[in-house]
């Protein structure tokens, strides 16, 4: 199975769409109602500044449909769970601390669906603006397979 592959283009557009939307929403239902009708696979979680990390709060269909596992597997969470033997930690530590620094990351990472199945993956991040005080405590990410494997490109 394999997510759109989407150029660069469109998902500066799409993750403007998503901040405006974001600034905009009424609330957080409006959020995850519009994230569930987006067709990248989308999670958003706490800042998890504890050891076990951070806890997924939400994850779209598409997000579902990739990993394998059902959203009420995933909602609770690390997204550890979604991490295997031959997932880079070295990498998924730069993309934490990175994240946290700068507020936006991105890496290629090997990935394992709910089978077992190990899957190579771009994840871009960012703090989650919603217009609240817990705007700080919250990230998310847009997770695309891609064919070329973790170590090429971003």
């Amino acid at each position: 199975m394999t997510s759109p592959k989407l150029d660069a283009p469109i998902r500066t557009m799409l993750e403007a769409a998503l901040d405006c939307c974001f600034r905009n929403a009424s609330g957080r239902h409006d959020v995850l109602q519009f994230l569930d009708a987006v067709r990248i696979p989308v999670i958003v979680t706490d800042a998890g500044a504890g050891p076990s990390g951070p806890k997924i709060l939400h994850a779209n269909a598409e997000m579902c449909a990739l990993c394998g596992y059902p959203r009420a597997q995933l909602v609770g969470r690390s997204p550890r769970v979604l991490q295997g033997p031959a997932t880079d930690r070295a990498r998924a530590r730069a993309f934490r601390a990175a994240l946290e620094t700068h507020g936006r990351a991105s890496v290629r990472l090997i990935n394992y669906r709910a089978d077992g199945e190990a899957y190579p993956v771009l994840i871009r991040a960012g703090r989650l603006d919603l217009g609240t005080r817990l705007d700080d405590q919250l990230r998310i990410a847009f997770e695309t397979e891609v064919a070329d494997p973790p170590g090429r490109g971003a």
